[in-house]
């Protein structure tokens, strides 16, 4: 299992992220720390780790998140790999349990799994379901009902390839767009539990409402001839909680 984590300037965040990664519980893991532009050093806390598991890839200007995700995965050599941005953390047992859900699903090529958000005190703010896999390509060309923006999901490698990894023209929804494409190609494998901890702050990407408006309206253009041949999703697709 290869992880792909993008980062930039944010060691401490970094660090707490990797922890999580790193201890998780049956699976063995590979990681490819991307760092996109950010200061020199800034990644000494990792290089101090001496984990032969971990591996950092440097870009010496920043190529944005979806660039460094798909740098991430021309370095990953293992049938499966799973994306997590530098301020989110896993359950220890998250791997795990979304390899075994892939093993009950015939077919599926990619996992996902609810998550809980928390503030920077830790506090659960919100929460968002798994969504249902028999509509989640219905519903997915009409909103982002995968949880957890890019840290929650696992994929298999020559689906993720075959798909054509992040979409770099849009780099604040990039994780979205590559949600829509993986339900295009292959049946989903849901895990119910929230495995995974989203961590909202003031530095999220996500907050860049302008931008992200942006980049709407380019999926909407790109995704218009496929909503048109699939039908409506009138039932909502998962759960959420402000």
């Amino acid at each position: 299992m290869t992880v792909i984590i993008p980062t930039k300037d944010r060691p401490q965040l970094l660090a707490r992220t990797l922890e999580s990664v790193l201890t998780q519980d049956g699976v063995a893991v590979a990681v490819v720390v991307v760092d996109d532009g950010g200061a020199p050093g800034a990644l000494a806390g990792v290089a101090a780790l001496d984990d032969t598991r971990v591996r950092v890839q440097r870009n010496e200007h920043s190529l944005g998140v979806a660039a460094a995700r798909n740098i991430g995965l021309r370095h990953a050599a293992t049938d499966w790999v799973a994306f997590v941005d530098d301020d989110d953390v896993w359950a220890p047992h998250k791997l795990r349990e979304q390899l075994a859900a892939l093993n009950r699903t015939p077919g599926a090529g990619w996992c996902a799994t609810a998550c809980v958000h928390v503030d920077p005190t830790y506090t659960v703010v919100g929460w968002e379901r798994a969504p249902r896999p028999a509509v989640v390509a219905d519903a997915l060309l009409r909103r982002q009902v995968v949880p957890g923006g890019g840290s929650g999901v696992l994929a298999a490698r020559e689906l993720v390839v075959s798909v054509g990894g992040f979409d770099e023209a849009l780099p604040h929804l990039a994780d979205w767009d590559f949600y829509i494409r993986l339900a295009l190609s292959s049946p989903l494998a849901v895990v119910p539990a929230p495995l995974l901890a989203y961590f909202v702050h003031a530095e999220s990407m996500s907050l860049n409402l302008p931008r992200s408006a942006r980049e709407f309206e380019l999926l909407r253009k790109k995704y218009e001839a496929a909503r048109a041949g699939r039908r409506p999703c009138a039932s909502p697709a998962n759960g959420r909680r402000p």
